[in-house]
């Protein structure tokens, strides 16, 4: 065999090698983000069911809750302070799955449960959607997320 025919089988050889590595690398890749998506779906799910335990363990924040289902509920000044904390945490997750959405993290199924989510929290405590009305005026920073829309929007009905 000539020097000049093994050099060319051995760039086809090296050639095929480096398709095959990329191929190989695209693979993992491509794992990699299942994985990464999959793990931040699991998350926005734990950050649910993390919410929902917190006012079936504690009678505290779930009469506060039932309290704030009635537009003329009355609070204390702690009262307020819980139910500013919890909306904070709501609307933490809602962003969190909006951001999540938009940087391709979630899927658009997940965005939609945050978004109805939001929606019948906001109709489910009428007490609360001055607080609601207040989140969306002072955290602008999120107004070009889908989530501060449908705040918005909900809002000005």
């Amino acid at each position: 065999m000539s020097t000049s025919k093994f050099n060319e089988r051995l760039q086809i050889l090296a050639s095929l090698s480096v398709l095959a590595g990329l191929v190989f690398l695209a693979l993992e890749i491509r794992q990699a983000n299942r994985i990464a998506i999959a793990t931040t779906e699991i998350t926005v799910r734990e950050s649910f069911a993390s919410s929902n335990e917190s006012v079936y363990t504690n009678p505290e924040i779930a009469a506060l809750l039932a309290k704030a289902r009635h537009a003329d509920a009355m609070f204390t000044e702690a009262e307020h302070e819980m139910l500013d904390y919890w909306l904070g945490r709501m609307t933490n997750i809602w962003i969190q799955i909006d951001r999540a959405y938009s940087n391709g993290m979630v899927s658009e199924a997940t965005l939609d449960v945050a978004i109805d989510d939001m929606k019948w929290t906001s109709q489910a405590y009428p007490a609360l959607r001055s607080k609601i009305e207040d989140w969306a005026n002072t955290y602008t920073s999120n107004s070009d997320t889908r989530m501060y829309q449908e705040i918005q929007r909900i809002l000005d009905e």
